[in-house]
């Protein structure tokens, strides 16, 4: 079979276009979510993931393979697994993004430290804070998120809210679990030891054990 008859053009316009309109809405989700007030609702977590999963995770992962698969002339079946493992990496992806957001090295990432404090970035890491923090850290954290002129003292009192609140541990954890995840859903897939998987595997590693 040729090359054209393998791919399917249409298919593969429609995918492009479900991307670019996931980017869109969450986009517009997480602009509608900083406006919210910063309270602890039985909702926080699940709409922060919300907007991780549309805004970033499936653009960043989850798409880029079924697309890749596609092109590539795999099956439908094959796309529909791939689809799966890239939607838990692609959380994972972005959950580790804001962690590093919060407490990367600006030597490594290229940006100030606690700078998503600074922007007031309403993540999923926020959002176990708001779950677990006493009133005094909620408190902290209610006057000063979203405070482009906070200082890097205010920034440390913020990464100790975080991380003594045990929010930084439980978001660790999800992590750990859509990494393990994927790669349970990896091995699932036939020949999975196969080039392509392995380097998919190799990709797991790298999008959620990085520190830039």
């Amino acid at each position: 079979r040729s090359y054209r008859e393998l791919v399917n053009a249409p298919t593969i316009a429609q995918m492009w276009a479900q991307m670019s309109q996931e980017v869109a809405v969450g986009q517009y989700l997480d602009v509608y979510q900083s406006t919210l007030p910063l309270e602890n609702t039985p909702d926080a977590l699940a709409s922060a993931l919300s907007v991780v999963r549309h805004k970033s995770g499936r653009y960043s992962v989850e798409h880029p393979l079924a697309l890749g698969a596609a092109i590539g002339g795999g099956s439908d079946e094959l796309v529909t697994q791939l689809r799966q493992v890239g939607a838990a990496l692609g959380e994972a992806f972005q959950m580790r993004d804001d962690d590093l957001g919060v407490f990367g090295d600006p030597a490594k990432t290229g940006k100030p430290a606690g700078d998503d404090l600074r922007e007031g970035k309403r993540t999923p890491l926020i959002a176990l804070t708001l779950q677990r923090a006493n009133p005094a850290q909620l408190a902290l954290l209610q006057r000063h998120l979203g405070d482009a002129t906070i200082t890097a003292e205010i920034v440390e009192q913020l990464q100790e809210v975080i991380e003594h609140s045990g929010a930084r541990a439980a978001h660790e954890e999800l992590i750990d679990h859509r990494r393990h995840l994927a790669l349970s859903l990896l091995e699932e897939i036939p020949d999975a030891q196969g080039e392509g998987i392995a380097a998919v595997r190799h990709l797991a590693h790298q999008l959620t054990d990085r520190r830039s």
